[in-house]
């Protein structure tokens, strides 16, 4: 407290002083950006070639090269690299450096190692290196300019800067002189390129055993060739349901390019032809014993199917045995071997189980695969001499036995020899023969869907039928120009007599009390449409646009001088809306009826349905009506309010607020 309680000197830094006064990092502007443009070289590196050098040199100004670097470039231009002076090769001064046991740079006689602050020279007679420090003790006070290991004289301009903790710039590689003038041709970048991609561009040292395996490699080694994989596309018959996910995995993933348009999965030939199976095949196979017809599930199971049928083509089985047969379960052949381990696929591969819902090993003569567990399925198969409910999920089913079952009653009686399933007589599968192949009629299918998509023919019968579509000639432009002026001449001209035919009348709430077309109907039956019109051709086509239905569902108009009973009739239709759960949007163009009054007449919970399901605006001039229907159609639009049940009210003619004024002026 006092008179310096406000004073800035206080017995600690303040953070402001830190920051600016006395902090050692200044993190302002000009700091920012002198770290983002520094790039400092490492000063085991050369200033030509930014790689390690193997036998440095330094010129007058302390820069460090690798003679095979720098020679050529001094001989070709004559300048030194780093500061664009000129420098010639009598001027450079080879470098010895002192390593310790791990191979850093130290200084040989304070045996230092030497690191980004350290202030390190050179003597040019010998080139020995040494840090400023041990010059400075040993030579500069005491005056003695001999080198501190060979005891060669020098002078004081002998003394060379490597590096100096004050002048960091040195080592910047942004303002090397070759850097901002890139002196090297197209080819000498290319060579650069070649030889840098090189795996022994990074191998600074090697012994003779790995120089010979290099070059031994180099004879022997063939690169591998990669085949980059051809992007399809997917056509009307091969386009899958799904895309491929390319737009969600570049948009999730880092490593996956953006892509922005979506493209669909393309299904495999064999997906393509499994679709149009839509029957099942017929083979039967012909043994020693007898015939036995089969029936083939080839919608249900394709791939065991077509697998079956093309080895029965090709004569895969021809000659075969049956090689395992067990009494009161099955019957299992199929392997060319005769062993039970053999036995390939069309594939050349195994393929996958599939099991289908509504098949069961619940029969006799039920044909499966065999395997040696899930997804092995080869050529081996067997045939059930009973069911064998205990295999689903375990075999496939494909085909079922539908003739020759006297043949598979004698194979089954056949016996075995002791200790082993193999028949005694041999039961050969002799031939098989092919009745119906529904995978060779797939495949000719989808070659004509082919054919008839490369030469432009509609795909889609629809397609041809939209091309008849005739559209409507057109007599005029607006609403209505597709009706003919005959015919809209007739309608007015019966609008007209009827009128004239039919006076209004004035006395009586059912008399004086006029309702639109149909309106009445409404109040028994809603979603009646009722035409309305004022005269103003704005309001005129709004309400138009309501009339044919476009956002709203109905439109009704009370017309009748005050005191004719139009809020009575109003609180009808306001039940009856209520009953149907729809929604009203009334309009009172004269100011006679109120949602106050319909309040009265409602009680209980319709109050609250009331104010709910029923608005409530009031219009007694033109711009107001015009401004509350634009303002419901933007509504309607925006799907601020729904358009289903909901019920256009108008209370009092339209044309009332269109009375007195010139109508030519909105036209």
């Amino acid at each position: 407290m006092g008179k310096k309680q406000h004073q800035k000197d206080k017995l600690y830094l303040t953070t402001t002083e830190w920051k600016e006064s006395f902090g050692g990092h200044k993190d302002d502007t000009g700091t920012k950006k002198q770290r983002a443009d520094f790039k400092r070289l490492p000063i085991n590196h050369c200033s030509l070639s930014f790689l390690p050098f193997e036998d440095p040199v330094c010129g007058p100004d302390g820069a460090i090269f690798d003679i095979a670097n720098i020679v050529p470039y001094i001989k070709k231009l004559g300048i030194s690299p780093v500061t664009g002076k000129k420098l010639a090769i009598k001027d450079l001064v080879h470098l010895k450096f002192d390593k310790d046991t791990e191979g850093n740079f130290r200084c040989p006689v304070t045996f230092r190692t030497f690191a980004l602050n350290t202030h390190i020279v050179a003597i040019r007679p010998t080139g020995n290196v040494y840090s400023y420090d041990a010059i400075q003790e040993l030579n500069l006070k005491p005056n003695h300019l001999k080198d501190l290991l060979t005891d060669e004289p020098f002078l004081r301009a002998d003394i060379i800067t490597i590096q100096d903790p004050n002048n960091p710039e040195k080592f910047n590689l942004e303002q090397f002189h070759h850097v901002k003038l890139d002196h090297r041709t197209k080819e000498q970048i290319e060579t650069e390129k070649k030889e840098m991609a090189k795996p022994e561009f990074t191998i600074r040292r090697m012994n003779n055993e790995t120089r010979e395996a290099l070059n031994q490699l180099k004879k022997d080694y063939v690169p591998k060739k990669f085949d980059t994989p051809v992007e399809e596309t997917a056509d009307a018959i091969n386009a899958a349901p799904w895309s491929q996910g390319q737009v969600s995995a570049g948009f999730t993933s880092t490593s996956v390019a953006p892509v922005t348009h979506n493209k669909a999965a393309v299904l495999s030939d064999e997906t393509v032809k499994y679709q149009r199976v839509k029957k099942n095949g017929y083979v039967r196979i012909v043994s020693n014993h007898g015939a036995i017809n089969l029936e083939l599930f080839c919608p249900k199971a394709p791939k065991a199917c077509e697998n079956f049928i093309n080895l029965c083509r090709r004569g895969y089985y021809n000659n075969t045995r049956f090689h395992r047969l067990i009494k009161n379960f099955m019957i299992q052949g199929g392997d060319p071997t005769g062993t039970g381990h053999g036995g390939e696929s069309m594939w050349a591969k195994q393929f996958e189980d599939e099991f289908y819902p509504g098949l069961s090993h619940s029969a006799r003569g039920i044909l499966s695969m065999a395997n040696k567990g899930s997804n092995t399925n080869q050529s081996q198969f067997f045939i059930t001499f009973r069911p064998c409910k205990y295999l689903d999920g375990k075999h496939s089913i494909f085909g079922k036995v539908v003739g020759g079952t006297d043949t598979l009653n004698t194979i089954e009686k056949i016996a075995t020899e002791d200790g082993t399933d193999r028949p005694l007589e041999d039961v050969i599968f002799m031939r098989a023969e092919v009745f119906v192949d529904p995978f060779e009629e797939a495949e000719q299918e989808v070659i004509k869907e082919r054919e008839a998509l490369e030469k432009g023919k509609p795909g889609d019968k629809n397609d041809a039928i939209k091309k008849e579509v005739i559209k409507p000639k057109a007599y005029g432009t607006g609403i209505g120009k597709y009706i003919k002026p005959e015919v809209k001449r007739a309608a007015t001209d019966a609008s007209t007599s009827s009128d004239a035919s039919n006076p209004k009348k004035k006395k009586g709430i059912r008399t004086n009390l006029m309702l639109s077309r149909n309106a009445a109907d409404l109040l028994k039956e809603e979603g009646t449409m009722v035409g309305v019109c004022c005269g103003v051709p704005e309001i005129d086509r709004i309400l138009g646009d309501f009339h044919r239905g476009l956002p709203c569902g109905a439109i009704t108009e009370f017309v009748g001088h005050a005191g004719a009973g139009k809020t009575q009739l109003c609180h009808q239709l306001v039940s009856n809306l209520l009953r149907h759960g729809s929604r009203a949007f009334f309009i009172d163009t004269e100011g006679s009826f109120s949602t106050k009054r319909l309040l009265q007449m409602l009680g209980g919970e319709n109050k609250v349905r009331l104010l709910k399901n029923v608005l409530y605006e009031r219009c007694v001039d033109h711009e107001k009506l015009l401004s509350v229907l634009r303002s419901l159609v933007n509504q309607l639009d925006q799907k601020v309010l729904d358009s289903s049940n909901l019920q256009l009210v108008i209370v009092d003619s339209v044309a009332h607020v269109a009375k007195g004024l010139d109508s030519d002026s909105y036209r």
